[in-house]
């Protein structure tokens, strides 16, 4: 059975807003749930949304942390045998990942919730994490360094991150001056075994400079790979993912197959109403309670 990390989530709210006993009190309750509503109206109306307001970070996390930590899960469920085939390598070893838009990275949870439920227990975990600004860098230290290594013992997360903008290249060439990493960080992705984009296209317009560094992580893969795409199902944000196929076809150099495309209805029946999410998430009041999402998923082997 997942974990519930739903709890912890809110943990880490109280202490990100210095609270006594890290517990959450009634008028932060009522803050995140004058908070959500506006996080969720953004994505319905392809607003740009201020992660670099606490407020707008704070009402993230407890409206979406506990069902997207396990998106890759899910995924990985999905492709289950070629999962573990590319995988596998990492038991008892060095793995390293690649998050595209990687936000908060709650996903990383889950990945290891499914590795370590398949017997691949890695020793490190290295997440390069590929976005603008580090906003999430105090989520993510209580992430890596408590919430996860309070679970999965056998593994110590390392992150390291690449201030990226997604910038739209000009021109129909890919042109490599656009990707521009540390060399030390080239070397690291050049192991990447496992791509990530998750809840991040439907953020952005233009896709095109999400494809420049995809191009470039791929070209210089030594291993083969997993790349894994998951993000809205809603009609007017599909399209925004509609280019993968065609990219991975048009590269006829670049040896792949295309695993799943569709979309994956997520329950999680794990996740229940605890006494925190109870006074955040009133019955009959906005936000909602959910403990299902469907999610438009695309997932490509490489090499």
């Amino acid at each position: 059975m997942p974990i519930d990390i739903a709890e912890s989530v809110y943990c880490y709210l109280a202490r990100d807003w210095g609270l006594a006993k890290d517990e959450l009190t009634e008028t932060k309750c009522e803050q995140l749930r004058a908070s959500i509503p506006e996080v969720r109206l953004a994505y319905r109306g392809n607003r740009d949304i201020a992660y670099n307001k606490p407020s707008v970070r704070r009402a993230y996390l407890a409206a979406f942390a506990p069902r997207y930590a396990y998106l890759l899960y899910r995924c990985l469920q999905k492709v289950r045998a070629r999962a573990l085939e590319v995988l596998r390598p990492w038991h008892r070893d060095e793995g390293v990942m690649c998050m595209l838009g990687g936000g908060p990275a709650c996903e990383i949870f889950g990945l290891l919730d499914w590795l370590y439920q398949h017997d691949i227990e890695p020793r490190y975990l290295r997440v390069v994490i590929l976005d603008r600004e580090g906003y999430w860098r105090s989520f993510h230290s209580y992430l890596f360094s408590e919430l996860v290594s309070r679970h999965f013992r056998k593994t110590m997360v390392i992150p390291s991150y690449e201030s990226v903008d997604f910038p739209v290249p000009t021109g129909v060439k890919f042109n490599r001056s656009l990707v521009n990493y540390s060399y030390a960080q080239t070397a690291l992705l050049a192991e990447a075994r496992l791509i990530s984009i998750a809840n991040c296209l439907s953020e952005i317009g233009d896709h095109r400079g999400f494809k420049c560094h995809l191009h470039y992580l791929t070209q210089i893969a030594w291993e083969s790979q997993l790349v894994i795409c998951a993000d809205s199902s809603a009609k007017k944000r599909r399209p925004r993912m509609d280019w993968l196929a065609e990219y991975f076809d048009a590269h006829r150099k670049l040896e792949s197959k295309e695993l799943f495309e569709g979309t994956i209805h997520m329950k999680f029946k794990w996740l229940k109403r605890g006494p925190t999410s109870q006074r955040i998430f009133r019955n009959g009041s906005a936000p909602t309670w959910q403990n299902d999402i469907q999610r438009w998923a695309y997932i490509r082997k490489i090499g």
